[in-house]
């Protein structure tokens, strides 16, 4: 069939299906004006969807925190000695202490000293021991405070506290006295201070 075209005739054959293997050229062409349109594109989406952003610092101040507290601070805690003369005998007394710390290698000293002897004696005639349970990661068990023949002391009865708030730790007592010390209303008092520190 012929047709005419710019006033000539012009024969229109077949079509031929276009194939990337006869024009890799072309083929290679259109594959890169296609990214280039997808990247474009995609770029053009970020820039549209993207978000202002503002920051800024806030410091927090934090105060050192040492507490110690004795659940029957300044009450007597008694220990009947009975006849048992140079043998440690063990208090029933329900006594505790709570401890908190925001500080590390923090350490519980126990100081013994005399409040009074209604009778005869001082302070090398009597012995004292706590068993101090310790916080969670510390160290702690049985010291003596002080013993017959000693006189007292400082002695460290917890170690090893870092970052604690725990109460209810239980102190155990146990005493004893010497043959100078005689029998009476009122016995011996000991004072016991207890100071939390820095090991250090």
């Amino acid at each position: 069939m012929d047709t005419l075209y710019a006033g000539k005739r012009r024969a229109i054959g077949p079509c031929i299906p276009y194939s990337p293997s006869k024009h890799p050229r072309l083929f290679m062409k259109r594959i890169a004006l296609l990214l280039f349109a997808g990247l474009f594109g995609f770029a053009t989406l970020q820039t549209a969807t993207a978000q202002d952003e503002a920051s800024h610092d806030v410091t927090i101040d934090v105060a050192g925190v040492n507490e110690l507290s004795l659940n029957n601070d300044g009450d007597a805690l008694n220990i009947d000695i009975g006849s048992n003369i140079n043998s440690w005998v063990s208090g029933d007394g329900d006594v505790s202490y709570a401890v908190e710390t925001n500080k590390s290698g923090q350490i519980i000293e126990a100081n013994v000293s005399s409040s009074s002897f209604s009778n005869n004696g001082e302070l090398s005639d009597v012995g004292l021991k706590v068993n101090a349970s310790p916080p969670t990661n510390a160290s702690g068990g049985e010291t003596i405070l002080t013993d017959v023949g000693d006189g007292g002391g400082t002695e460290t009865v917890v170690s090893g506290i870092t970052g604690v708030s725990e109460n209810q730790l239980v102190l155990d007592y146990s005493a004893k006295v010497n043959e100078d010390v005689s029998p009476g209303e009122g016995g011996v008092t000991l004072t016991v201070t207890y100071t939390l520190t820095s090991s250090d």
